[in-house]
């Protein structure tokens, strides 16, 4: 699968610390972890690319509605206030992503 620039950085984040790929995420599981590593993987998105709309998100992971996403976020800012374990991945998560989003944003290319 092609995956767009805007979403490599946590893409390839996500897939190293939860050990689950993009095509999974984007896939129809609805098993309690691959479940909760989309959340994490929406709201990184999100919050990485302020620019990328709920819908586009949404698409990014497998066409889902942007509702869909916005209960995702909401669930994990739950998740994450309540457990310090989820808090931890959930930052490691977003520092690695903006680290790799910043390599990515200088180039234009698709990564497969």
């Amino acid at each position: 699968m092609d995956i767009p620039t805007k979403v490599q950085s946590v893409a390839r984040t996500v897939e190293h610390h939860t050990g689950k790929s993009w095509d999974e995420l984007c896939g129809p599981g609805r098993g309690q972890r691959i479940s909760l590593v989309r959340k994490m993987a929406a709201t990184a998105l999100r919050e990485l690319n302020p620019d990328m709309s709920l819908r586009d998100i949404g698409q990014a992971l497998g066409g889902r509605d942007h509702s869909t996403v916005v209960y995702w976020m909401r669930t994990i800012k739950q998740i994450v206030e309540e457990d310090v374990m989820y808090r931890g991945i959930m930052q490691t998560i977003l520092e690695e992503s903006r680290d790799r989003h910043e390599v990515y944003a200088e180039s234009p290319a698709t990564v497969s």
